[in-house]
């Protein structure tokens, strides 16, 4: 190899080296340099001790790990594959347990849409015993008139996701695509949780009673360690009364 570094080396003097490396020497400038520098990573058979690798180490003892690196990016090496490839020989040979497949835990699945309406939907049930008169009226209207809008087609789909977003953070993310049927459903029954027992409308962070729970922002608090009451949405803090 002459004195120039890779990064040095012009067109020719890459296809040059690539040739003496056994590469092909079809490619870009930049592309020869990155399949040069991948091989010069490899890491050689171990069919000859020649004492590179001890006078190698010799010198490398005194530098730093940054200096190493900066050795390895001033000679066009991607020293990040480099490494990969070494953690990748370490697992291989059992020497790197990147996880314990017994211990992992598995997490917890999101639940769909129509699971989600399913726990929430018990609040506005008009036979809920603990709906006090003045919350099963406003609900009884907000369900027709929600109903009504969307025979309509006054409610649309568009407006609905508008306000599923609102309340999720990102309706498509966390949920996918649902019939309009399913989506008013959600729709519905959340719109419903801002109705407190005193059958009055509220807005996201106001602290209200739904069925004489603590709720904010459509759902119900959340005790603390601190045995305050947190809202998860906005997170809003109150006295446990």
């Amino acid at each position: 190899m002459a004195e120039k570094t890779i990064n040095e080396m012009n067109h020719t003097e890459l296809k040059k080296y690539a040739r003496e490396l056994g590469l092909a020497t079809v490619g870009t400038e930049e592309g020869l340099r990155k399949k040069i520098a991948k091989k010069l990573s490899e890491e050689p058979e171990p069919d000859e001790d020649d004492g590179l690798a001890e006078r190698v180490n010799s010198e490398c003892a005194d530098m730093e790990d940054e200096e190493i690196v900066d050795l390895l990016k001033e000679n066009g090496i991607e020293f990040r594959s480099a490494l990969v490839d070494m953690v990748t020989k370490a697992v291989r040979e059992g020497i790197i347990k990147l996880y314990d497949e017994v211990s992992v835990k598995k997490k917890k699945s999101l639940p769909t849409l129509l699971e989600y309406v399913d726990k929430i939907k018990e609040h506005n049930n008009i036979e809920n015993k603990k709906m006090t008169p003045e919350r099963k009226k406003s609900v009884k209207a907000a369900i027709g008139e929600a109903e009504s809008r969307f025979e309509a087609e006054e409610l649309t789909r568009e407006d609905m996701i508008s306000a599923l977003d609102d309340y999720f953070g990102d309706y498509e993310k966390n949920f996918g695509r649902n019939s309009d049927k399913e989506i008013f459903e959600a729709y519905k029954h959340i719109t419903l949780l801002f109705i407190d027992d005193d059958g009055e409308a509220h807005e996201k962070k106001d602290g209200y009673a739904v069925n004489k729970n603590p709720f904010c922002c459509a759902r119900p608090l959340k005790k603390t360690k601190s045995e305050l009451l947190k809202c998860i949405a906005c997170g809003n803090k109150y006295e446990n009364e």
